[in-house]
C-alpha cells in the first residue's frame, strides 16, 4: 500500500543521503541503464533491462537523464545506438544539478 511504499522510500532516501554525507558527495553520475541498447529486431529481455534511474525514483532525489554518446563497433553492436547518463543530486543542490547538465550539454 502507499503508506508502506512511503516508509520504504523514506528509509532508502535516508540511507542514500547518509552515503552522500559519508563520502562527501554532492552529485552522482551513472549510466541510465544497466545494458547497452538493443536493436528493434532483437529479443527483449526484461530481467536484464533494469534502469538505474529507479535509484533516483526510489530515493525521491532530483535526477536528469541526458544523452551521453552512441555505441561504437567494438561493443558488437552497430555504430550509432544511443546511450545515456543520469545525474542525481540532493534536493538542495537542484540548481547545481541543472548547471552541471548545462555544462555537460555545452561540452558535448
Amino acid at each position: 500500500d502507499c503508506q508502506e511504499y512511503d516508509q520504504i522510500q523514506n528509509e532508502f532516501s535516508n540511507n542514500l543521503l547518509g552515503k552522500f554525507d559519508e563520502k562527501q558527495i554532492d552529485m552522482l553520475i551513472f549510466p541510465s541503464v544497466f545494458q547497452l541498447p538493443f536493436l528493434h529486431n532483437q529479443e527483449f529481455k526484461p530481467n536484464t533491462t533494469a534502469s538505474i534511474i529507479n535509484l533516483a525514483t526510489l530515493s525521491g532525489l532530483p535526477a536528469l537523464n541526458l544523452p551521453a554518446d552512441y555505441t561504437k563497433s567494438n561493443f558488437n553492436l552497430p555504430n550509432g545506438l544511443p546511450v545515456g547518463v543520469c545525474l542525481m543530486s540532493r534536493t538542495e543542490n537542484l540548481i547545481n544539478l541543472f548547471q552541471l547538465a548545462k555544462l555537460y550539454n555545452n561540452y558535448k
